[in-house]
């Protein structure tokens, strides 16, 4: 019978359990605006983005996405906030919230739409749909080779019908679509409403001691949709811009759409980046490559939803 001297009975009764990993959640938002045309659920009103950074505030510690990862040990829920797509009311209304709570967050920059005089495609899409008609209307689009015919009415299924087809092309293709569409479909022109920073306006917005600010491609591409070469400029090309913009390194990364294929994290892990985000909603785990961190998508949703969405999150973590 193998005895076990009396001392090290003792500490093994004595040592503490191994401590539990910190339950940790990226947010992802895109608006902060009071812009009540939001099919695509990407805007939050201020008053209700004030609310979720006081309760966020109140129950977990909010760090810097870069300072995300090793994941640690603790009760308190380690939070990260970021933000898609670079609109310039992230600068004008999200900043000073931020600001105010003394909370950082992350912005993910599309590089080559900084300072256009132009929405982003599905911004203009939904414009599109928004000027209204009787009935229904004609269309036929060619898309890579196949034509797509159908007559469309004036509504959110086919806006969003419309938006699938157009996922899978590039900046180049989509755009001499969107004016053939509206051409078609005999929707006017409208003025610049939901534009995206400027060079200067990033910079601004960087100065900030509660940001830093990652990339978002060049274009905006669904990457698994191009060539491992062409993904690989996306990424590159995107890093490159903003480093120039602002004169320091970029190391994160938000993939459009939260899509990604092995070439992309190849690609991402060749450009230098040591973070990139998707859209899986889940808490970020000890299985989770550093390049592909699930986020938390949020809605426009009062205090009361938020808490019950973050908490599912954090719930199914522990």
């Amino acid at each position: 019978m193998l005895r076990v001297p009396a001392a090290e009975v003792l500490l093994a009764a004595t040592r503490s359990p191994p401590a539990a990993q910190a339950p940790t959640l990226i947010l992802m938002y895109h608006r902060v605006d009071e812009d009540v045309n939001d099919p695509f659920s990407l805007v939050v009103h201020p008053r209700r983005f004030r609310e979720h950074l006081r309760r966020l505030v109140g129950r977990a510690d909010i760090i810097p996405l870069s300072e995300l990862l090793p994941l640690r040990a603790g009760d308190r829920p380690r939070v990260a906030i970021t933000f898609d797509d670079g609109y310039v009311d992230n600068l004008d209304l999200a900043l000073p919230e931020l600001e105010l709570a003394s909370v950082p967050a992350t912005f993910f920059a599309i590089s080559d739409l900084l300072g256009t005089r132009e929405e982003c495609w599905w911004d203009q899409l939904e414009q599109i749909f928004r000027a209204g008609w009787e009935g229904t209307r004609a269309i036929s689009l060619t898309l890579r080779g196949e034509t797509l015919t159908a007559e469309v009415s004036c509504d959110v299924r086919w806006l969003m019908e419309i938006h699938t087809h157009l996922l899978a092309l590039t900046q180049a293709e989509i755009m001499p679509l969107i004016a053939e569409l509206r051409e078609q479909l005999h929707a006017p022109t409208v003025a610049l409403e939901r534009r995206i920073m400027t060079e200067d306006e990033l910079r601004r917005l960087d100065a900030s001691s509660c940001v830093e600010v990652g990339a978002h491609t060049r274009t905006h591409p669904k990457l698994p949709s191009l060539s491992a070469t062409d993904q690989a400029a996306e990424l590159s090309g995107a890093r490159q811009r903003l480093e120039e913009v602002l004169g320091r390194p970029v190391h994160t990364l938000s993939y459009p759409f939260g899509a990604f294929d092995e070439d992309t994290l190849n690609a991402a892990q060749g450009s230098g980046y040591t973070h990139a985000c998707t859209t899986e909603p889940a808490c970020v785990s000890s299985s989770h490559s550093p390049l592909r961190l699930p986020r938390l998508g949020v809605e426009n949703w009062d205090g009361y939803e938020f808490d019950l969405r973050v908490n599912h999150c954090l719930a199914a973590a522990a």
